[in-house]
């Protein structure tokens, strides 16, 4: 197993850096260059934790997507899956992103004091996105139309629902239920019952990939 793990990773080429480079340096370059006149270490981290949330959810998947696409979409791909333990390499490159946004949030001073709290939270949204990449993969048998689902949800989960919705008298409990219903990558933070509720979302994910990967 790890002979063919190896040649997946050396099948991928260069582009096998990219999630790194996007979590050691790209994060990093864009949370300095927009708290370059900020002060206050509050919001300060709010940048840090808004731009996490925007972008460690779908670095997290670029392996995956790499790895399931000639299983996917390649030629012969039937007979690639038999026998290949798709699931289970899926659920390692989900794995193998958690140490990189680890020192993602060490490299990245002004969540210091919180981040643990990041990390579990970084945890949580990456596990769901993914298992929502494994399930659409499978599901649509298109990479690139997978990428574009994937992509637009996590841009409007960063949308600001406040300027989105009219808020006025008796609309607080719509204003809430729509915030509720995005996945919470906006960088708001999860609350313990949330991340519970995304968790959970994520574990069905994976099984309804697991159960479309085993169909084809």
């Amino acid at each position: 197993m790890m002979k063919r793990f190896w040649l997946q990773l050396k099948g991928m080429g260069i582009m096998f850096f990219l999630p790194i480079l996007g979590y050691l340096l790209f994060i990093p370059f864009c949370v300095m260059i927009l708290n370059r006149n900020v002060e206050e270490a509050e919001q300060r981290f709010l940048t840090a934790q808004h731009m996490c949330y925007q972008f460690i959810p779908i670095l997290s998947t670029i392996w995956m997507y790499m790895f399931q696409k000639e299983y996917v979409e390649g030629e012969g791909r039937e007979i690639l899956i038999l026998g290949r333990k798709i699931p289970l390499f899926s659920f390692i490159y989900w794995i193998l992103n958690l140490p990189f946004i680890w020192a993602a949030l060490h490299i990245l001073k002004d969540t210091e004091g919180y981040r643990e709290d990041l990390f579990c939270e970084m945890l949580v949204a990456s596990f769901m996105i993914c298992g929502l990449v494994f399930f659409l993969n499978f599901a649509i048998s298109s990479i690139s139309l997978s990428i574009l689902l994937v992509v637009l949800y996590i841009w409007l989960s960063n949308i600001d629902i406040e300027n989105v919705l009219v808020f006025r008298d008796g609309l607080q409990d719509v204003q809430q239920a729509s915030q509720y219903l995005y996945v919470v990558l906006k960088g708001g933070g999860l609350m313990s019952g949330q991340a519970a509720v995304y968790t959970a979302m994520g574990a069905l994910f994976w099984l309804c990939g697991l159960f479309k990967a085993r169909r084809l």
